[in-house]
């Protein structure tokens, strides 16, 4: 992933800008996506127009992009959404989106039942692993011991992303 001279601040000299969002928890991972766009200036782009494809993103970017004072996009991906595609698809040349960080929204109050899911644990653990961020979201009932748990967990698969935890 390459990045921007000031994170969040100023536009990618050969591109715009894009931080991709996945995550299991579908209204946290949105919540949290929309939240992003908002804070640092950039444009939101829902899961449903990402799970368009990359075509689709790239008119977009090249439409957007010629409006002054857009300097990125917050790309919010699918519950199956694949991490090395995305990546893939964001690091070729002819794309004008620049990938700079990979987010994973991850709701410590559904770890639990994500992982008892074998296909949702297999996408969540593939997640983690590529994510460059990881927003770990705990709400005030969370048991801190599961927080913990939690912690550990990915900080296991995931020991160079950034981790922030979020309580509501």
């Amino acid at each position: 992933m390459r990045e921007s001279g000031e994170r969040g601040r100023s536009p990618v000299l050969d591109g715009i800008e894009a931080i991709a969002v996945v995550g299991l928890c579908t209204s946290e991972r949105r919540r949290y996506a929309m939240g992003l766009a908002r804070d640092r200036g950039y444009v939101f782009v829902p899961a449903e127009q990402t799970e368009q494809g990359i075509d689709a993103i790239d008119r977009l970017v090249d439409l957007v992009g010629m409006t002054a004072g857009v300097h990125g996009f917050v790309l919010e991906y699918g519950d199956d959404a694949d991490c090395a595609e995305i990546i893939g698809a964001l690091s070729a040349a002819e794309s004008r989106a620049v990938l700079t960080d990979l987010v994973c929204v991850l709701d410590l109050a559904c770890l639990h039942s994500d992982l008892e899911s074998e296909t949702r644990a297999g996408t969540l653990v593939g997640q983690i692993e590529f994510a460059s961020t990881l927003a770990l979201l705990a709400s005030d009932a969370s048991a801190s011991t599961g927080i913990e748990a939690a912690e550990s967990l990915v900080a296991h698969l995931a020991s160079e992303a950034q981790r922030f935890l979020l309580r509501d």
